[in-house]
């Protein structure tokens, strides 16, 4: 899986920020239908949901860029209109359906999610890396601390 991990990166780092909205958008549509062939429609949003947040705030800050990436599929994940607002309130806020997606729980689980995918379903692994790295690329740089982050979020 390495080596597919660095292809995505080295690829996602030379995107402009349509490409990389554009692929973000399909990679979360995807797995979505995806994960829901595994999982309940419930268990599917918050855990897509969960790895978008983390990613989003992976080097701590959050970008306009990347709340614009997460607009669209936020609200395809959520299946409801929301406004650019709203996608603020929910990275700020960290719940999803009430469900809180920011807190260490969540986070842990997400991790292990996207871990054991690699083992169940690789199709689905690769689309959740996918979504993670879009979203980390989403200013237009990749830094040491996000690379080394989406590297210990996929324990390769």
């Amino acid at each position: 899986m390495s080596d597919v991990f660095n292809d995505l990166l080295n690829d996602m780092k030379g995107k402009s920020y349509e490409e990389i909205d554009r692929i973000v958008f399909n990679a979360t549509l995807s797995a979505y239908l995806t994960a829901r062939h595994y999982y309940s429609e419930k268990e599917t949003k918050i855990k897509i949901a969960c790895i978008m947040l983390w990613a989003i705030c992976a080097d701590g800050m959050i970008s306009s860029f990347e709340t614009d990436v997460a607009h669209d599929a936020f609200q395809l994940v959520l299946g409801r209109d929301l406004s650019f607002e709203d996608v603020c309130k929910i990275i700020h806020g960290g719940t999803v359906d009430g469900t809180p997606v920011t807190s260490p729980q969540a986070r842990k689980a997400a991790a292990e999610w996207i871990r054991n995918e690699h083992y169940k379903h690789d199709d689905l692994y690769v689309l959740l890396v996918t979504i993670c790295i879009g979203l980390v690329a989403a200013n237009g740089e990749i830094t040491a601390s996000e690379e080394n982050w989406l590297r210990q979020l996929i324990d390769i």
